[in-house]
């Protein structure tokens, strides 16, 4: 048992951005590891607040339920997608399931967990002064082995130590709890 650091980032979204679409963190993360199951979880730490005005973080309620995503990193337009939940309204048509948005409120310096197939995006940041800025972690079940075929994506795959080599590396990925 235990868990390791999979990736950090530091998002920010200025005043006047827009928004995240919908997606899944397995669509880039889970699905570069074995088992896939159940094998990450994302903490985002608000480094301001994260109000209306701001965007929020907004979760699909239950999609963690839902059958995984087939959505791979190079399907993924968290950026550039004209309608923001086009992804997750197909993912609970598919599920059979009504989509039910909530709407989180993140004070500065709170932390919220979401599970790797949870649908979650934000809307824009409609402040014209105040940034939206917040620390994720990702981390990953400490067993983990890199999939072998088809080989890691792009972000993963450069971390590979040899070809067909399917071993994680502490120095690539540190354990963070044992």
């Amino acid at each position: 048992s235990g868990s390791r650091l999979a990736q950090d980032d530091l998002l920010w979204k200025p005043a006047g951005a827009g928004g995240v679409a919908y997606h899944t963190d397995a669509a880039y993360i889970s699905s570069n590891f074995e088992p896939r199951r159940d094998n990450s979880v994302t903490v985002w730490i608000a480094l301001d607040d994260a109000d209306e005005e701001t965007g929020v973080v907004e979760y699909a309620c239950g999609s963690h339920q839902w059958p995984a995503s087939e959505q791979t990193v190079t399907d993924s337009a968290f950026h550039a997608a004209d309608d923001l939940l086009a992804g997750v309204r197909s993912a609970a048509s598919l599920a059979g399931k009504p989509l039910e948005i909530q709407h989180l409120q993140v004070p500065c310096g709170s932390a919220i967990f979401h599970h790797q197939d949870v649908w979650h995006g934000s809307g824009p940041n409609r402040s014209s002064s105040r940034p939206r800025r917040a620390l994720g972690l990702h981390l990953l079940r400490r067993d983990v082995v890199l999939r072998t075929e088809p080989p890691p994506d792009y972000i993963y795959g450069r971390y590979a130590l040899g070809e067909g080599n399917s071993d994680v590396s502490e120095q690539f990925f540190p354990i963070t709890y044992s």
